[in-house]
C-alpha cells in the first residue's frame, strides 16, 4: 500500500497497551472522530481489526480546522484542509471495505449513528465544548467494557506555560535544563491557569468534566498525554 504522512501525531503506546485485547476477534468495531490523513486509522486496521466482519468508523468533516472548530482554533490549516479528503482516501484504500466513512461535524453524524463500538478514539476538534460532546454523545454508543481514549489532554498547556515565562522566540526551542531549572515557577503558573477562562476552553477542562460527571460509570485506565477509560455502566 502506497502510503504517505505529512505528520503522524498519534502516539501508539496505549493503543497497544489497551486494545491489545482486540486483536484477531470477529465482530470488533472501532470509532474514530477525527481522522486526519489515516495514520491511526491504518493502524487499527492492521494491528487490531483483523478478524472477520471487523470494521471503523470514521468521522471528520475534511475541511480547514479554522473552519471546523467551535473556538476557531488557528496555526494548523496548512495541514488540516479540504485536501485531506483525498489524502485519507488514497491512504486506506487498501482497507476501504472496513472503513465506514462520515464526512462531515461530529455533533450531527453522532446522534445518527446505530452501531455500538468496542472502542472510540476521540482526536477531532480540540476546543473544549466540541470534545465534551463528542464524549457525551459517543459514551451512549460505547459498550460495556469497551475503551475510549482522548487524546492531546494536555493539548495548550505547555505552549501557554512556556510563553509565560519564556517568550514567543524561543517558543519552540528551550532547552531542557531550563525547564528544569523552573519547574516550580511553572507549576504555580500551572495552577493560575487551571483557574483561568483560558482553561475553560481546553481539551483537558472538556476531559476532567466528563471524568467527573461520568466518574460512577468508568473506569480510569490511564492519565497521561492521553486519558483512557472503561466504561463499566451505562
Amino acid at each position: 500500500m502506497n502510503v504517505s504522512y505529512n505528520i503522524i501525531w498519534s502516539k501508539k503506546e496505549n493503543f497497544e497497551k489497551y486494545l491489545s485485547r482486540f486483536k484477531n476477534k470477529d465482530n470488533i468495531h472501532f470509532l474514530e472522530i477525527g481522522v486526519f490523513e489515516g495514520d491511526s486509522t491504518n493502524y487499527f486496521l492492521e494491528n487490531f481489526l483483523r478478524g472477520d466482519n471487523c470494521f471503523i468508523s470514521c468521522i471528520d468533516p475534511f475541511i480547514k480546522y479554522s473552519e471546523s472548530t467551535d473556538n476557531t482554533i488557528l496555526g494548523v490549516d496548512n495541514y488540516i484542509n479540504n485536501n485531506l479528503f483525498k489524502k485519507f482516501s488514497k491512504n486506506t484504500i487498501k482497507y476501504k471495505e472496513q472503513v465506514r466513512l462520515f464526512k462531515g461535524f461530529s455533533r450531527n453524524i453522532l446522534p445518527q449513528l446505530k452501531n455500538k463500538f468496542h472502542f472510540v478514539y476521540i482526536d477531532g476538534d480540540h476546543s473544549a465544548s466540541a470534545v465534551y460532546d463528542d464524549a457525551i454523545k459517543s459514551f451512549q454508543l460505547l459498550l460495556i467494557d469497551g475503551v475510549m481514549i482522548f487524546d492531546d489532554y494536555l493539548w495548550g498547556l505547555d505552549r501557554k506555560l512556556i510563553f509565560i515565562f519564556f517568550g514567543k522566540e524561543i517558543i519552540n526551542r528551550i532547552p531542557k535544563n531550563i525547564f528544569e531549572r523552573y519547574l516550580k515557577k511553572i507549576k504555580d503558573a500551572y495552577s493560575k491557569i487551571i483557574n483561568s477562562s483560558y482553561y475553560e476552553k481546553l481539551p483537558k477542562a472538556a476531559i476532567d468534566k466528563f471524568i467527573i460527571e461520568y466518574k460512577d460509570k468508568i473506569q480510569i485506565l490511564n492519565i497521561d498525554g492521553q486519558v483512557v477509560i472503561k466504561k463499566i455502566k451505562l
